[in-house]
């Protein structure tokens, strides 16, 4: 259901409009809306006068006000189809006033239906026509103030208030313009006035109210429909229910009394259902509830015959002006096609050479990739190499080490024996020559493992570090098996270099093991080897 202000759009526009495109020869305000269809069938009758004398202004003028008449009466789809005639014989005719003018009043028609855009661009259409025309002093201020005004009463249903006053002060910038004894300014006062109202300022609003009434008792009386709507609005706002009431009663009055603004008799039964909630009477507010339901259905439900067609909106004006068009759109296809082909060699030739550039900098970045893994990979295999070489080289000074300790070994077990084979044989010899050769004999085992550890030591520089980092609390002793131990000597060989038996060995390798906390499942001789993979 429409607000109520969304359906007093049409009307304001059709009091205004209409006492711009009146005739000398049209009939007054007055006698239109008292007499509906006498003024439907007037205006009907020129229609074809016109058409039939070659006098399009007229014809169209005619349009124009059916267009207003049915709009009145709620006879929407007539109104649109009398206006979009009107604007196809104002564009061939090219008469810039006339276009302005069914600019406007098709503005009202698409605002009414919620069509914002059409409306919005339709008002703008018809104040920029008629900023030129008043320009060159070539149409009468009221179409310029009646573009405004359109725009005022649009923002107002958009309840942008402050949009809505802003285009009003612009009417209000020519209103001293229009001649004396017009009606017009009437109008933009009753707007203001519900200017007033939206801003709470109600007793403005009554006191502007109270001086157009007796304006319009004498000048258009069937308007007091919506000033009795108006002042109601305000007595409810100040909290006079009673006057409230009887305002709305009034406007109810009226519009029966003259046959017309039927489209209002909805809203003001939705305002007297809310007057009566608000003073607990309920069963008045469901009866007049009900009552506007009732009537907007019958006007404004898109199941009415009477308005199906408006809400399907076929805008054949525009239909026609594409069949206009058909003719040079096919000759511009033709020039378009031909532009296309150009653009298309065009585009290919730039997509082969974006193609080409495409290529040439994926084929320079893979061959930076590959140079740089090639580099890689050779850096990594001379890491190898020189690891494997440092590794052989360790070794090989391992075994020259082990080697050297094992004929130190020998001669000390060779000298041993000598010493041993003098002692016991000394009866063909010079006693004194045996003794002197005997003394001079010495085993010095401690001198051997002080040459032998730092030789170690100098090749195994890693390994002892690693050793000494880890377990800090191992003795020199502890170290001297570590290093006969990762040499792979045996038992033997250990005792021999020590000095000291195999047993004893045995011995302090287990002690060995328990102060690097090794379990019998773990290899002495391994873990000893990984020290040198270890920082």
């Amino acid at each position: 259901m429409k607000t109520f202000f969304s359906r007093i759009l049409i009307f304001l526009w059709l009091l205004i409009g209409f006492t711009m495109v009146r005739g000398d020869n049209l009939p007054s305000g007055n006698n239109l809306f008292r007499s509906s269809s006498d003024s439907v069938m007037f205006y009907e009758e020129r229609y074809q006068q016109g058409l039939q004398s070659g006098d399009t202004a007229r014809a169209i003028v005619c349009l124009i006000a059916l267009g207003e008449i049915h709009s009145h009466l709620a006879q929407y789809s007539q109104s649109y189809d009398c206006l979009w005639h009107a604007l196809l014989l104002a564009d061939n005719y090219r008469d810039t006033l006339l276009l302005t003018r069914v600019h406007t009043g098709i503005g009202w028609l698409y605002s009414f239906y919620e069509r914002r855009d059409e409306a919005f661009r339709h008002f703008n259409i018809a104040i920029q026509l008629a900023k030129h025309l008043v320009t060159q002093q070539s149409a009468p201020v009221n179409d310029l103030i009646s573009g405004y005004y359109g725009l005022a009463t649009f923002y107002r249903e958009l309840h942008d208030t402050e949009g809505a006053r802003r285009y009003l002060d612009s009417c209000y910038l020519y209103v001293n313009q229009v001649p004396a004894g017009s009606i017009v300014g009437a109008y933009l006062d009753a707007e203001l006035a519900y200017n007033y109202i939206q801003k709470r300022d109600y007793q403005e609003a009554l006191r502007l109210i109270a001086t157009l009434r007796s304006r319009f008792e004498n000048h258009q009386p069937t308007y007091l429909v919506l000033l009795d709507a108006f002042e109601g609005d305000a007595y409810k706002g100040n909290g006079d229910y009673q006057k409230s009431e009887d305002l709305y009663m009034q406007a109810l009055a009226v519009a029966n009394q003259y046959h017309s603004h039927t489209n209002y008799i909805p809203e003001i039964y939705e305002r007297l259902a809310d007057l009566y909630f608000m003073t607990g009477n309920y069963r008045k507010a469901y009866e007049n509830l009900n009552a506007a339901k009732a009537k907007s259905e019958a006007l404004f439900d898109s199941r009415s015959l009477n308005n199906r067609p408006l809400l399907e909106i076929t805008d054949a004006f525009r239909k026609v002006k594409e069949e206009k068009q058909q003719l040079v759109q096919e000759q511009r296809l033709k020039q378009l096609e031909q532009e296309d082909r150009i653009n298309v060699l065009r585009n290919l030739l730039l997509l082969g050479a974006l193609v080409v550039v495409v290529l040439i900098f994926w084929g320079y970045l893979r061959f930076i990739k590959m140079k740089h893994r090639a580099k890689e990979e050779f850096s990594l295999k001379s890491r190898e190499l020189e690891q494997k070489n440092s590794l052989e080289l360790l070794e090989l000074k391992n075994r020259e080490l082990a080697s050297s300790a094992l004929r130190l070994i020998e001669k000390d077990k060779m000298l041993l024996d000598l010493k041993k084979h003098l002692s016991d044989d000394q009866s063909s010899q010079d006693l004194a020559a045996i003794k002197g050769v005997i003394r001079g004999i010495t085993v010095s085992n401690n001198q051997n493992w002080e040459e032998f550890e730092a030789r170690f030591v100098e090749v195994n520089d890693k390994f002892y570090r690693t050793l000494k980092d880890k377990h800090p609390d191992l003795t020199p002793g502890d170290l001297k098996l570590c290093a006969l131990i990762k040499l792979n000597f045996n038992s033997k060989e250990m005792a021999g270099l020590l000095g000291i038996g195999v047993e004893s060995v045995h011995t302090i390798r287990y002690r060995l093991r328990r102060k690097l906390g090794l379990t019998r499942k773990d290899n002495l001789t391994e873990y000893l080897f990984q020290m040198d993979g270890q920082e």
